[in-house]
């Protein structure tokens, strides 16, 4: 990631109602991680009920047992093996916080372990370090249909960067139908409502262990 988790080629594939961005110069750079996954257009679904809303967090629970089974994901450990592997291409505290921020993205929505068997995935792989590919782990495939399962059962799309107006522990999210049980209404926007709801991950499972830097690289990155 020029600064993040590089890569990912240069195209842009619809899964659903979802967009995946795959950035042209990768390894998920800070600028470029809001714009990963995007709602763009209306869902199938004019509403959602009990059972649609918790479509995503079952398919996150049913890959909760084969991510723990193996190892608890680790974004650190992610960004350091792509910097062993391409040197010259990663920064690695802003990269560690564009993997982190994207995990904030993705668990409340049910798709935790997906994402963690995403880090998973590419602290394991062969890095391309011309594209930042891993060509086993690809994000349309991994987590991209949870994405879709949430959007297409929800009609909501979540903005992690507007947390900071819901309070409670809960989430920030546009809606743009019915509003799913337990949230609320802050306002109306330009895509529907923006909405404050707990996570729709209720498994409890955990997916990740916490990050961890070398201090030595944040000098170096603060330096750069």
């Amino acid at each position: 990631m020029g600064g993040g988790i590089h890569g990912w080629g240069g195209t842009t594939l619809t899964i659903a109602t979802w967009k995946v961005f795959r950035p042209a110069v990768g390894f998920l750079s800070v600028a470029s991680v809001s714009g990963l996954v995007s709602f763009v257009s209306v869902a199938v679904l004019s509403g959602c009920g009990d059972n649609s809303t918790n479509k995503a967090a079952e398919s996150s629970s049913e890959s909760a047992e084969s991510s723990n089974e193996l190892t608890l994901a680790s974004c650190s450990d992610m960004v350091y093996h792509q910097r062993d592997l391409c040197p010259e291409k990663d920064n690695v505290e802003s990269s560690v916080a564009s993997c982190e921020r994207l995990r904030s993205k993705y668990e409340p929505i049910g798709c935790g372990g997906e994402y963690a068997e995403f880090v998973l995935c590419r602290s394991n792989a062969v890095i391309d370090c011309e594209t930042g590919d891993a060509d086993e782990c690809d994000p349309s495939k991994i987590f991209g249909p949870c994405a879709s399962a949430f959007a297409s059962s929800t009609l909501c799309s979540r903005n992690m960067t507007k947390d900071g107006e819901c309070s409670g522990g809960f989430f920030y999210f546009n809606c743009m139908s019915a509003i799913p049980e337990a949230c609320s209404v802050l306002a109306p926007t330009n895509l529907g409502n923006a909405t404050c709801c707990p996570s729709f991950d209720t498994s409890g499972d955990v997916f990740f262990k916490d990050a961890e830097i070398d201090p030595a690289d944040q000098l170096s990155d603060a330096g750069s």
